[in-house]
């Protein structure tokens, strides 16, 4: 609010505006910066670079199923895992995911909870219901709602992440799978 002190350090940021700012001059400062974003985008690039590793796999081995109809999903997200260094598993519907998942021993699944022949939800209950090795499944979804996470917990699925995913969360979800498959382990 009246202070253009930060005027003096063009290096931190892209833009400085005084307050109060009226609504046309900050959608205008915005698309200018957007347009000329090559600071910001390399910026942008490092830090993804610097989160997107192979030795995340190497400290956090699993074996991944992903579950995933939607192509562009599907391409976006294995690039993501192959990147934290894992080579995942791919079914298209929910059907293949669980003759995958009685098939092939998985650490963990990505489940996205829409999908075509069976939705993520009730292949998850036929799973939970197999005598299999049980995985830890993470549902995927685009619906962030509170019921359609207490749906996906109910159908036995352990975590949930809300669509767009984050690599952060990403990561945690792995963390999570990693120490619930090594407290299995432990119990054999």
């Amino acid at each position: 609010m009246g202070d253009d002190s930060a005027k003096n350090e063009k290096a931190l940021f892209a833009q400085v505006l005084t307050k109060p700012v009226k609504h046309a001059h900050l959608e205008k400062t915005v698309q200018l910066i957007l347009k000329s974003g090559h600071k910001l985008k390399a910026v942008s690039e490092q830090q993804n670079t610097l989160n997107l590793n192979t030795d995340f796999g190497q400290q956090y081995p699993l074996q991944i199923l992903l579950a995933e109809d939607n192509a562009i999903n599907e391409k976006l997200f294995v690039s993501i895992l192959r990147k934290l260094g894992y080579t995942p598993a791919i079914a298209r519907n929910g059907a293949e995911a669980y003759q995958e998942a009685v098939s092939v021993v998985y650490d963990v699944i990505f489940m996205d909870v829409q999908m075509p022949v069976l939705d993520g939800l009730e292949a998850t209950r036929q799973i939970r219901s197999s005598a299999i090795s049980q995985p830890f499944i993470i549902a995927m979804t685009a619906n962030a709602m509170r019921e359609d996470k207490e749906a996906c917990l109910a159908a036995g699925m352990n975590h949930y992440l809300s669509k767009p995913l984050r690599l952060e969360e990403i990561k945690a979800a792995l963390q999570l799978g990693y120490k619930q498959v090594k407290t299995h382990e432990a119990r054999s």
